[in-house]
């Protein structure tokens, strides 16, 4: 990427004050979602996300009726409406889906990453959009949330997904999620018996613990690694990131994840990051600007030229066009994005 100064247009000069940790945040991408029902507590809700699949896209899940989707629409054809011709066109070759995800509603910032957030329908809309750079791969989930994407990546077919947070709540919400959309968790079947879009593997990985993929034998959870997840991930793996970036301190963690990885695996990584901007008005420079995507750009900037100590490796990146169909039901405002970031290893 070239570097700017000023990419998001607006002189940058006041240093951002971030929420306090008591401070609840709410995201609004419900509010296009029908209710399945409570959660499994009496904080949690169940909505249901639906997409149009695209032409092209086959689902590997081996279910009689795909997801949920015939309880959700009862095999209904859509109807357009063309107020020009002021006539009404059926359409009945779309395929629509659903995915049923508990999560929360508002929380405190700690706990983000049980809510859904717009970030995440875009990813997923990039996803069934480039289906081709996921579909019979191995793809592994960084601050997968409650499991959205992951979900996702199963149904269009990916040969096995490790979806990754390092919250235990998080990765609770994940499991169900998975199991709640008639998806295989990863059990009792060894890797050789893995069929495609056979595998979710719910993971726990902290990006500030620097010994990832070294295994813990002492450590015993329902989320621990397995020398067996270790060795798919050496065959190569892609990344995907959805709503990681609204921290200077997780961004730095982030980035140096991509570069540990690569240099762990001694592999290239690509990770598909989808954010949203967050704009902030503020009272000093009386301007709009996004701090936290600012940080960011002027990070990736610095590690694309410099080869960073610690991992001898370096970070190459690039914003993706937004010209991938609107599949999920959600807002697609101006300030979401997708980037490509390549972590490549120096072995000199």
């Amino acid at each position: 990427m070239e570097c700017d100064d000023d990419h998001d247009g607006v002189e940058y000069l006041t240093k951002f004050v971030p929420l306090e940790s008591d401070e609840h945040v709410l995201s609004d991408v419900h509010i296009n979602c029908s209710s399945a029902g409570g959660g499994t507590n009496s904080e949690n809700v169940i909505s249901r996300f639906v997409f149009t699949v695209p032409n092209g896209i086959r689902s590997y899940n081996h279910l009689d009726k795909p997801t949920q989707s015939a309880s959700c629409f009862d095999g209904k054809s859509t109807t357009d409406t063309d107020d020009e011709e002021d006539s009404r066109v059926e359409r009945r070759d779309l395929r629509r889906e659903v995915i049923l995800i508990e999560h929360t509603m508002a929380t405190v910032l700690e706990d983000v990453g049980t809510q859904v957030w717009r970030g995440a329908l875009y990813l997923c809309d990039f996803i069934l959009g480039n289906s081709i750079l996921f579909a019979g791969q191995t793809v592994l989930e960084l601050g997968a949330g409650v499991g959205l994407v992951s979900a996702l990546l199963n149904y269009i077919g990916s040969s096995r997904t490790f979806c990754t947070d390092h919250s235990t709540k998080a990765l609770t919400f994940c499991q169900g999620n998975i199991i709640r959309n008639q998806f295989v968790c990863l059990t009792t079947k060894s890797s050789a018996e893995l069929g495609p879009g056979d595998a979710v593997s719910v993971r726990c990985l902290d990006w500030f613990d620097k010994s990832f993929p070294k295994i813990n034998a002492a450590v015993i959870s329902p989320f621990s690694w397995a020398a067996d997840d270790i060795d798919v991930l050496r065959r190569g793996f892609v990344v995907v990131a959805a709503d990681v970036i609204y921290s200077d301190d997780l961004t730095d963690a982030f980035l140096t994840t991509l570069l540990r990885l690569s240099e762990q695996f001694r592999l290239t990584v690509v990770a598909y990051v989808a954010l949203e901007k967050r704009l902030n008005f503020t009272l000093e420079d009386l301007a709009v600007c996004s701090p936290p995507y600012r940080y960011f750009q002027r990070k990736l900037c610095e590690l694309s030229q410099t080869i960073e100590a610690s991992t001898r490796a370096l970070l190459m990146s690039e914003r993706l066009p937004d010209n991938f169909p609107q599949c999920f039901q959600y807002e697609r405002v101006p300030e979401l994005e997708v980037w490509k970031i390549t972590a490549t290893i120096n072995l000199n």
